[in-house]
C-alpha cells in the first residue's frame, strides 16, 4: 500500500518539473515566513487586533458548544463576514491562540493563491505561464510583506483567483461539478470580504456574454464557425486542421503550443448550471449577510466619506484620485521592476487581442474604477487583482519564440526581484536613492519597505506588562468588587492603542473592557466618563499615528490638570524613547 501511495505521487507531482517547481517556491515561501514571524516581537496594531479579536470570538464559540452556537457564530460582527476570522480556528486548534498561530494560516492562503494562479495559467496558456506567475506572485512585496500580517486581504486574494480558476474549469458552464464549485467559492470569497463581488464580476459577465449572447441563446447552438484560439468568426474560408478552425495561422501556432486547449462553441445547455451556481452562492453567503446586510451597506456609506475625509485621501474626480491605485501598484504592490513587467505584458495583451487577455483584464478594470469612485483609499483595496497581473505580466514573456532570450528575460527579472526583496529583509532602504518626487506623490523605482518585508522587529512594547500589572493591581482594588472592570487607553499609536490592549486582554480572559478613548471623537465624552475608569493608560511623547492629534493633546491636557482621583500604578520605558503609564482611579462612588 505505501509502495502504491508512494508510486502515485511521484507519478502525479514529482514527475511534473512544474509541480515539484511550484511547491519549491510554495515551500521556501513559507519557511522564511515561520522564520521571521519566530523573530518578530512587535505587538499586533490597530486592524490586526480588531481581526485577531474576532477570530478569538470565533474560536470561544466553537469550543463551548451549546443552544444557539449557530446563532451566536453569525451575530459575532455586524460589519465584517465571517470566513478568514472563523478559518483561523484550524491554526488555533493546531498551534494555540497566539498572535503568531493565528498569521500561520496566511501559509495556507498562500498556497490556495499559488496554485490558483498558476492553474489560471495552465488553462488560458501553458504550464510555463503559470509556473512564471506563480513566481511572480512569491516575489511580489506586498504578497511576501502581507503575508505577515494578519490582515483579510492575504485570503480574499487566494480565495478570488480560487473563484476565478473555477470559473474557467466550469467550461462556460457546461460543467456541473465545476459550476457548482464556482457558486461554493465564489461565495467563500464574499464571506471573506465584500469587495471580493467587483474582482469577479468582469470575467463571470466576460463568460456569460461569451456563452450566451457571442454564441446563441440558452438552448439554440450558434451556427457560426469560430476559431478554436481566439473565438473570432471565421469570415472566410480559414484554417482547417482535423475538426479544428482556425482564423489564422497565428491563432493555429499559438493553439498547438498549449496557450489554449479548449473550444469555446457551447456544445450543451448551461442554464441549469447557470441556476445551481447561483443557488449556491446565494444560499451560503446569505446565511451571513441576510441579518446584516443594512449594517454593512450603513457602514460603507459612512466610513467611505468619514475615513477618506480623516485621512485626507483625494476628492473623487480628481486626477490625484484617478491614478491613486496605478501608484499604489507601482510603490505598494508590485514594485517598479515589476510594474515595467506588467506594463509591458499589458502591452502585448492589448495589441494581440486575445480573449484571455481581456478576460483578465476585466479582473483589473473593473475593481479599479469602482475602488477610483469610492473616496476612501486604501492601497490593498485593488490588491485582489493581483494575480491577473501576474499572469499578464507572465504571458508576454512566455510567448516569446528566442529559448535563450526568454531564459535570460526570466533569469533577470527574479533575480532582480530577489535582490529587491533580500535588501528589503535585511533592511537596507535603497527607494529614498531611487524616488521620483511628482505632484501626484513618490514614486519608488526601487521598492520601500511594505508590510512584513522589513527585517523582523524586536522590541517590546510593555502592553502585555502593562496588563498585567493592572491585573495585579485590580486585586487589592476597592473599585472592583469582582465586577467587569474599564480601562481607557488614551494613546492611538501603531503598538499602543485601545485595540492592541483589547486584544491582550480578551487573549489572556481578564475582567476588563478595554476603551480606546480617542474613539470618542471629542473631548467632552471623555470628560464626562473621566471617573468611570478603572484604569487609565497613558504615554508621554507623541500619541497620534494616524489622526487625531489636537484631541489626543487636548485629552492629555485634561488628564494633567484633574489627575487628582488617579493614583501611578506603573510606569514603562519604550522603544521610542517615550513612557506607558498606568493609573488607577481611586474615586469610590457612594
Amino acid at each position: 500500500m505505501g509502495k502504491d501511495w508512494f508510486g502515485i505521487i511521484k507519478g502525479k507531482l514529482l514527475e511534473d518539473k512544474y509541480i515539484t517547481a511550484l511547491l519549491l517556491v510554495f515551500i521556501l515561501g513559507a519557511i522564511f515566513d515561520v522564520a521571521w514571524l519566530k523573530a518578530e516581537t512587535l505587538p499586533p496594531g490597530w486592524d490586526e487586533s480588531l481581526h485577531l479579536t474576532k477570530s478569538l470570538d470565533y474560536y470561544n464559540i466553537l469550543i463551548n458548544p451549546g443552544l444557539g452556537m449557530i446563532s451566536n457564530l453569525i451575530q459575532v460582527d455586524n460589519y465584517y463576514p465571517p470566513f478568514y476570522h472563523f478559518s483561523t480556528v484550524l491554526s488555533y486548534f493546531l498551534f494555540g491562540t497566539s498572535m503568531h498561530a493565528a498569521i500561520l494560516i496566511n501559509i495556507f492562503y498562500f498556497g490556495i493563491l499559488l496554485f490558483s494562479a498558476y492553474g489560471i495559467g495552465k488553462h488560458l496558456y501553458n504550464k510555463e505561464t503559470g509556473l512564471l506567475a506563480a513566481a511572480f506572485l512569491s516575489l511580489y512585496p506586498s504578497i511576501v510583506g502581507m503575508r505577515r500580517f494578519y490582515l483579510i486581504e492575504v485570503a480574499l486574494i487566494a480565495t478570488v483567483a480560487l473563484s476565478i480558476y473555477m470559473l474557467l474549469l466550469s467550461d462556460h458552464f457546461r460543467n456541473r461539478k465545476y459550476s457548482i464549485a464556482f457558486g461554493i467559492s465564489c461565495a467563500v470569497s464574499i464571506l471573506t470580504k465584500w469587495t471580493a463581488a467587483f474582482f469577479i464580476i468582469g470575467p463571470l459577465g466576460f463568460v456569460l456574454y461569451e456563452s450566451f449572447i457571442k454564441n446563441g441563446s440558452f438552448i439554440k447552438r450558434s451556427a457560426k464557425k469560430t476559431c478554436i484560439h481566439c473565438g473570432k468568426e471565421i469570415t472566410g474560408k480559414g484554417i482547417i486542421q482535423g475538426k479544428n478552425s482556425f482564423c489564422s495561422s497565428n491563432c493555429k501556432n499559438l493553439w498547438k503550443k498549449g496557450q489554449k486547449k479548449h473550444t469555446d462553441n457551447i456544445n450543451l445547455t448551461p442554464g441549469s448550471n447557470i441556476l445551481l451556481m447561483g443557488a449556491a452562492a446565494l444560499f451560503l453567503s446569505l446565511i451571513w449577510y441576510a441579518p446584516h446586510i443594512s449594517e454593512v451597506y450603513r457602514t460603507i456609506v459612512w466610513g467611505n466619506e468619514f475615513w477618506g475625509t480623516t485621512e485626507g485621501q483625494p476628492e473623487v474626480f480628481t486626477f490625484q484620485s484617478l491614478v491613486f491605485y496605478t501608484i499604489s501598484l507601482i510603490n505598494s504592490q508590485i514594485s517598479f521592476i515589476f510594474f515595467i513587467v506588467f506594463l509591458l505584458g499589458l502591452i502585448f495583451a492589448l495589441r494581440s487581442r486575445l480573449r484571455s487577455g481581456y478576460f483578465l483584464l476585466s479582473w483589473i478594470a473593473v475593481p479599479y474604477i469602482v475602488m477610483t469612485l469610492m473616496r476612501h483609499k486604501n492601497d490593498r483595496y485593488t490588491i485582489a487583482s493581483i494575480a491577473a497581473v501576474a499572469l499578464i505580466s507572465a504571458f508576454w514573456i512566455s510567448s516569446l519564440d528566442n529559448k535563450k532570450t526568454k531564459a535570460i528575460l526570466v533569469s533577470v527579472i527574479l533575480l532582480a526581484g530577489g535582490l529587491q526583496l533580500f535588501t528589503l529583509s535585511r533592511g537596507i532602504d535603497y527607494a529614498g536613492d531611487f524616488r521620483i518626487k511628482t505632484s501626484l506623490g513618490n514614486i519608488d523605482l526601487y521598492s520601500d519597505e511594505v508590510y512584513g518585508t522589513r527585517p523582523p522587529t524586536n522590541q517590546d512594547w510593555k502592553v502585555e506588562n502593562a496588563l498585567d500589572s493592572i491585573m495585579a493591581d485590580a486585586e487589592t482594588n476597592p473599585r472592583m468588587y469582582g465586577r467587569m472592570g474599564y480601562i481607557g487607553v488614551v494613546p492611538d499609536m501603531p503598538y499602543t492603542n485601545g485595540l492592541t490592549f483589547g486584544y491582550y486582554s480578551y487573549m489572556k480572559k481578564l475582567p476588563f473592557n478595554v476603551v480606546s478613548v480617542p474613539y470618542f471623537e471629542s473631548l467632552d465624552p471623555f470628560v464626562q466618563n473621566f471617573l468611570n475608569f478603572d484604569y487609565l493608560v497613558l504615554k508621554t511623547g507623541e500619541n497620534a499615528g494616524v489622526s487625531r492629534k489636537k484631541l489626543l493633546d487636548d485629552m492629555n491636557e485634561y488628564f494633567n490638570r484633574h489627575n487628582s482621583s488617579y493614583l501611578l500604578v506603573a510606569k514603562f520605558p519604550l522603544p521610542d524613547n517615550s513612557e506607558l503609564s498606568v493609573y488607577r482611579n481611586t474615586f469610590i462612588p457612594k
